[in-house]
C-alpha cells in the first residue's frame, strides 16, 4: 500500500510517498480504505516532532480520514464492511488504507462527503474551538473587537 512518510522528523518539505506494509488488524478495530484524509496544523507539529504524541520515524502522518470499511476484527458493532465513515486516529492517515479502534469510528450519514468528513473531526473541532472561546463568536452576539480586527485585515 501505499503512504506519505515522515523518515526523519523536520519539515513537511521532507515527506516522501512509499509503498509500506499493510497495518495489521488488530482486536476492535477497523480497516478503512482511505478516500480522504484531512489535513491541519497538528500534522505540522507531528511532523517536526512537536506534537504531544511522538512517533518514532518512519512513521505516516495523518490524524482524520473518511472512507469504505473493508474489515472488522469480530466483536465489533459499531459498523461493518461497506459502511461509510470517519474515523480519528493517533496518526497514520495519509495512507490508502489505516486501522482505527471502532470507538474512533463514525458511520457517515447519506449525502455527506469524504472530503468534508475527513475535515470534519479535528480541522472542524479546532475551528470552533478557535471561533468560539478565541474570538468569542455566539449566535446573536457581535463579534469581539479582535475578532472583527482579524476579519477585516
Amino acid at each position: 500500500m501505499r503512504a506519505i512518510v515522515c523518515k526523519a522528523l523536520g519539515d513537511v518539505s521532507d515527506l516522501v510517498v512509499e509503498d509500506v506494509p499493510t497495518p495489521p488488524l488488530g482486536p476492535d478495530a477497523v480497516r478503512i480504505a482511505v478516500e480522504a484524509a484531512g489535513v491541519n496544523f497538528a500534522d505540522t507539529l507531528i511532523i517536526a516532532g512537536k506534537y504531544q504524541i511522538r512517533p518514532s520515524p518512519p512513521f505516516t502522518p495523518g490524524f482524520e480520514v473518511a472512507g469504505r470499511v473493508l474489515e472488522c476484527a469480530a466483536g465489533v458493532s459499531r459498523c461493518r464492511p461497506g459502511d461509510r465513515v470517519m474515523a480519528v486516529i493517533e496518526y497514520g492517515g495519509f495512507a490508502e488504507e489505516v486501522v482505527a479502534t471502532q470507538d474512533c469510528v463514525f458511520v457517515l450519514p447519506d449525502g455527506i462527503d469524504p472530503v468534508v468528513a475527513a475535515g470534519f473531526p479535528v480541522a472542524y473541532g479546532t475551528s470552533h474551538l478557535g471561533l468560539k472561546y478565541k474570538a468569542g463568536l455566539a449566535s446573536g452576539r457581535p463579534c469581539s473587537s479582535t475578532a472583527q480586527q482579524a476579519a477585516s485585515a
